[in-house]
């Protein structure tokens, strides 16, 4: 399946200050080895996803440095491949975006441009491992507009902040809420969206045209309570993927380290050289001998 990511790399940084106060959330390290953003990739490079764009803030040169030209990932390409954008790259805005909404506002262009049919829209917040062709399948099979990621279970203070659903036995959204409660069992959303690519650019072009300020507020809660004239017009219809996060990793990132490898040829082939001619030297050696 063709399908465009965004990932979004600073969106989670006021709520681990520590963390991030010279880097974005989506290249904290991880487990000495990895960045979290290598989840996101990995996720969507095993799923075929090709095209991904990067939605960076403030604080990436670390990121910048880790991800490089995307070759890693398989993603230096000429058309499509691995693109970071910077705050102000759309001449039309002058302020540095606060928000999901803003941000996906400045690369409505970019959006436009492209071809393919799905888009998935993710954060860097979390360690897990998704086979996104399952969610793919799932998103086409149901006829969906909008299919959302979910985590069932005992709502935590880390997802305090993000909206819950209600569901019918489709797994259709009945009701909406903005905030969980710490303690109740919730279907709390993970901030992973699959949604048609023309739904997108037309939510946006509503979005600046009525002044909104919120994705999840003004887009998605906001559809779901007025979910029958939505019906009617044959515009967004929402569904739920249930998919718990992984916190044990367990499954070989794509990412490979080229240098390590490089090096390692090099020293290699400097231990054959030094071999070659000790060897050779000592052939000259006999026969002077002789």
């Amino acid at each position: 399946m063709k399908a465009l990511g965004i990932i979004f790399s600073n969106i989670h940084n006021e709520t681990i200050d520590e963390l991030t106060r010279k880097r974005t959330s989506a290249s904290i390290p991880f487990g000495g080895r990895y960045r979290l953003i290598d989840f996101a990739l990995s996720n969507l490079v095993n799923a075929g996803v090709d095209n991904v764009g990067i939605l960076a803030q403030k604080n990436y040169q670390s990121l910048m440095d880790h991800l490089g030209s995307g070759k890693d990932w398989d993603l230096s390409r000429r058309n499509g491949g691995l693109v970071i954008f910077p705050p102000f790259g759309n001449y039309k805005i002058d302020t540095l975006y606060t928000s999901r909404l803003e941000a996906l506002i400045s690369i409505k262009g970019f959006i436009e441009n492209q071809k393919e049919e799905l888009v998935v829209l993710m954060d860097c917040d979390s360690a897990n491992i998704i086979d996104f062709n399952e969610i793919f399948d799932f998103h086409l099979n149901k006829g969906a507009d909008i299919t959302i990621l979910y985590r069932h279970g005992k709502c935590e203070k880390d997802l305090e902040k993000n909206m819950n659903f209600i569901l019918d036995e489709e797994g259709r959204i009945t009701k909406a809420n903005l905030k969980s409660k710490i303690g109740t069992i919730t279907n709390s959303c993970i901030n992973m969206f699959i949604l048609n690519r023309r739904l997108l650019q037309g939510l946006l072009e509503e979005a600046i045209s009525q002044g909104m300020e919120s994705f999840h507020r003004d887009l998605i809660f906001n559809n779901i309570k007025i979910k029958t004239d939505i019906l009617c017009l044959i515009t967004p219809q929402l569904y739920l993927k249930e998919y718990d996060i992984v916190r044990i990793f367990n499954k070989p990132m794509l990412k490979t380290n080229y240098n390590m490898i490089f090096a390692l040829l090099i020293v290699i082939a400097v231990y054959t050289a030094v071999w070659w001619l000790e060897a050779e030297s000592g052939k000259v050696m006999k026969k002077e001998r002789i």
